[in-house]
């Protein structure tokens, strides 16, 4: 073995002591290259060159930065190592730019962009990010003051709460600690982990409270939900819901307003379905569409009519009411009686020939199986099993306590405290679920309603779905929402279908508002509407809050993904988005795609050099106008930059022209016409004359004879 030079040969390694010796037995700022720790940038220049090595690593402790020596090994030689990626100590470009936040990068774009927070992320213009990994992506004075907190896009957004999201829009404002906005205008959510989708004006002012759009809608209880319309209002009661409608207001914990206009439920657990001008007062009373309905009583229910007042607990009521057969009973002097038509009504049975006075009462009702249960006493094979239940119609069975079922065929009731209203073959497994009518729904999951339409299905957790056929919401964390439709499905938890024909959603919190056969799997998708008749034709939202407006066959796999419309469309780029167009695959992120772009106007500035350029991708570039071939650069004189052409129109011709004779080609003439220039107006001119109407010096005035007109062509 050869001998290395200039070492000093040691027959073992350097050691402590012993093992429990605490002191280090090397000193880094002696040794070769390696990783050493400096207090500043001064220390670390004064590494001697015997000490230096291309790759080491030097700490410098007053900045927290680390550098790294490329080869030369002078001072200059040393680059910032570890961080964004950038060449080491080249010319390249860089879009972002070091802001005052520790490790905060701005865009580099000119604009007074701030990122103060440290690991903030400031795009855009005039944005503003000044807390800990906060982060605005585009759009124009925008802030994210919370701890990871975000904007997205848009005009004067603010996300000032820890965890707190915008992302898009014009003023709004989310300040609640884990808070969300979708878009919109001037929404606000002051509310820890609250939410608004779009729409303008709405406010969410509490936690875990949720407006999904609409117009001036304002939630200030807990656990509280508006899902669209206008101007409707829950009060500072927890756990309220309202689904749309126009000015509905809940009152009281636990209310609930389906639809309508001017509602209002104060009653604890009370609900109004829909209609106009309705109050709930009573606790754990209904209203169930109609107009100018009060109902008091506690447990009672007005169903259909007009200015029904209900002060009595436990009370059913209805305007007129039809049944097929009753008992007869001649010993009751009050009595129902039923007209050919099946219309019920009040009288004295004193005032029916042979009735008598003083009987001992009649009922219209039986008691069944069940403790204190009861049915309609009409033969028709009724079944009351569950213990304080009521059921009413024909072949209806009622086996779960305090069930109710009030009308219609065949229906069955076997959770405790289910309604079934109406309808036919209808089946109400989940507890406190209702079914207002139709024929062939089933309720399996707790407080689930289904209002009406044909085999309909809510399978989980206060799910609720309004009409339709063959519409499903199962999704496993329930409290989804489908107004309507054909054979629509929510498998995503509180996630919301409005209507149209074979749409599904999978991701939680995602949204469908119509179309047909679109598909939103992404957590906080949407898609508006569009899709077609086959699959090929769906649009698809398959990743975290992507977003597709309307349009056919388009999918949105990108986050923070958007398509306005058209069709064809493929964005997997993040926060990218395509506007309008055909067939436009995006994969870049950050970028907006467009077909053909039509700029109405623009300001002129003849100063300028830097022009837009596109490549064959179609991306947008920055170029000077000095490296294009043909430019203006060293260009002498003010001439136009013709030859041989044909100028149409009143003209003005700058300088460098002359001519004996003038040459025009006109509408009608088959030929181009060549005037011989005079020196004076002809006292009767013809087509073809012209003649000079101020001297050749500086400008030439000409005056032209063709088709009986006479022009006027100035050269300059």
């Amino acid at each position: 073995m050869a001998v290395i030079p200039g070492s000093v040969t040691l027959a073992g390694f350097i050691a402590p002591t012993d093992s429990t010796d605490v002191f280090a037995v090397t000193k880094p700022i002696y040794g070769l290259g390696g990783l050493r720790t400096v207090s500043g940038t001064t220390e670390r220049d004064a590494i001697t060159s015997q000490r230096r090595e291309v790759g080491m690593l030097v700490y410098v402790s007053g900045t927290s930065e680390y550098y790294k020596l490329e080869s030369g090994l002078t001072n200059s030689d040393w680059v910032l190592f570890g961080f964004s990626g950038g060449t080491s100590g080249g010319t390249g470009f860089s879009g972002w730019t070091s802001s005052t936040g520790t490790y905060s990068i701005i865009a580099n774009n000119g604009t007074p962009n701030l990122a103060s927070g440290a690991y903030s992320i400031v795009g855009g213009k005039s944005n503003t990010g000044t807390n800990v990994y906060s982060t605005v992506v585009n759009g124009k004075f925008n802030e994210s003051t919370g701890g990871y907190s975000f904007v997205g896009n848009g005009v004067v957004n603010s996300a000032t709460s820890w965890y707190s999201t915008v992302v898009n829009g014009y003023q709004n404002l989310s300040s609640g600690q884990s808070s969300f906005i979708g878009a919109g205008n001037k929404n606000i959510v002051s509310g820890d982990y609250s939410f608004i989708g779009t729409g303008n004006e709405n406010k969410v002012l509490e936690t875990y409270s949720f407006v999904g759009g609409g117009n001036g809608n304002i939630v200030k209880g807990k656990y509280s939900s508006i899902v669209g319309g206008e101007y409707n209002y829950t009060s500072i009661f927890n756990k309220q819901f309202i689904g749309g409608g126009i000015s509905n207001s809940g009152q009281s914990g636990y209310a609930v307003i389906v639809g309508g206009k001017y509602n209002v439920v104060s009653g604890y657990h009370g609900a109004v379905l829909n209609g106009r001008n309705n109050l709930a007062s009573g606790q754990f009373s209904s209203v169930v569409g109609g107009s100018g309905h009060t109902v008091s009583g506690n447990r009672s229910i007005i169903i259909g009519g007009a200015n029904i007042t209900g002060t009595s607990n436990d009370t059913v009521y209805v305007p007129f009411f039809n049944i097929k057969s009753a008992n007869t009973n001649n010993v009751l002097t009050n009595v129902l009686v039923r007209d050919s038509n099946g219309d019920i009504y009040l009288r004295d049975a004193g005032s029916l020939s042979g009735g008598t006075s003083g009987g001992t009462g009649f009922s219209g009702w039986t008691a069944s199986t069940g403790l204190n249960s009861i049915i309609a006493n009409n033969e028709t094979g009724n079944i009351a099993s569950g213990n304080y239940s009521i059921i009413g119609g024909s072949g209806n069975t009622g086996s779960g306590y305090h069930t109710v079922i009030l009308n219609g065929e065949g229906n069955l009731t076997t959770g405790y405290n289910s309604t079934i209203l109406n309808g036919k073959t209808n089946t109400a497994y989940g507890y406190y679920s209702l079914i207002g009518g139709g024929s062939g729904h089933y309720t399996y999951g707790l407080r689930t309603v289904i209002l009406n339409g044909q085999s309909n299905s809510a399978m989980t957790e206060s799910s609720f779905i309004g009409l339709g056929f063959e519409n499903k919401a199962y999704g496993a964390l329930g409290h989804s929402i489908i107004a309507g439709g054909y054979r629509n499905k929510n498998a995503g938890g509180f996630s919301f279908m409005g209507v149209g024909h074979s749409n599904k959603t999978t991701g939680d919190f995602s949204s469908i508002l119509n179309g047909r056969r679109n598909y939103a799997s992404g957590a906080y998708s949407f898609i508006g509407g569009g899709g077609g008749y086959f699959s090929a034709n769906a649009n698809s939202a398959t990743t975290n809050f992507a977003t597709i407006i309307n349009g056919q066959g388009n999918v949105a796999s990108g986050t923070f993904s958007f398509i306005g419309n058209g069709s064809g469309h493929t964005v997997s780029g993040h926060r990218s988005a395509i506007i309008g167009g055909h067939s436009i695959t995006g994969i870049s992120n950050d970028t907006v795609y467009v077909p053909f772009l039509n700029v109405n106007s623009a300001s002129t500035n003849n100063v300028l050099t830097n022009i837009l350029v596109r490549d064959s991708n179609g991306d947008i570039y920055l170029r000077d106008a000095s490296t294009l071939s043909g430019g203006t650069s060293g260009a002498t004189g003010n001439f136009l930059p013709l030859s041989g052409g044909t100028v149409t129109g009143d003209t003005i011709f700058t300088t460098n022209v002359s001519a004996s004779t003038l040459t025009l080609t006109t509408t009608n003439a088959a030929a181009p016409l060549n005037f011989p220039i005079f020196t004076s107006n002809p006292s009767s001119p013809i087509d073809g004359d012209a003649w000079i109407l101020s001297a050749l010096t500086g400008n030439a005035l000409f005056s032209v004879r063709i088709g009986g007109l006479t022009k006027t062509v100035e050269l300059t």
